[in-house]
């Protein structure tokens, strides 16, 4: 992903945390699984 954006690796590492923080998730898996809960 972060060749494709022309972005550091530790760029997107680090908004992904910040979005996990955000929603209260440790990982890809449980911000699905909370997003697609209704």
């Amino acid at each position: 992903m972060a060749k494709r954006l022309s972005l550091a690796e530790i760029t997107i590492k680090k908004a992904l945390s910040k979005i996990y923080q955000r929603f209260g998730v440790k990982n890809k898996t449980e911000l699905l699984a909370k997003l697609t809960k209704k």
